[in-house]
């Protein structure tokens, strides 16, 4: 999976981040029995009603299979209580990450 977080893995802010992630618990993955690893989220509350997702990926062979669908719902199913606003921070043009390359 680190392959998809460019030169982030280098930045040991980055690892805090994902480790604090996970051990909140707010950090999501999908997988398959075949191919593996379909993708991932980090989910963080600013300040409620204030929500962020501030990772979603999904590997390039699951894209346009619902998989980023499916956990941005479980995320809203787990973490969000009431009305709310949800920010996304997604990956810049200049990460390979952050073109689509659907057609």
């Amino acid at each position: 999976m680190e392959h998809w977080f460019g030169p982030m893995v280098e930045d040991p802010g980055f690892h805090r981040h994902l480790h604090n992630n996970i051990r909140r618990s707010m950090a999501l993955v999908a997988v398959s029995l075949d191919p593996g690893l379909l993708g991932g989220l980090f989910f963080g509350v600013a300040t409620a009603p204030i929500y962020h997702i501030r990772w979603l990926v999904v590997s390039e062979q699951a894209r346009g299979q619902g998989v980023g669908r499916a956990l941005v719902a479980d995320a809203m199913r787990r973490f969000v209580r009431g009305p709310g606003s949800i920010e996304v921070v997604t990956f810049g043009a200049d990460h390979p990450g952050g073109v689509s390359n659907s057609s």
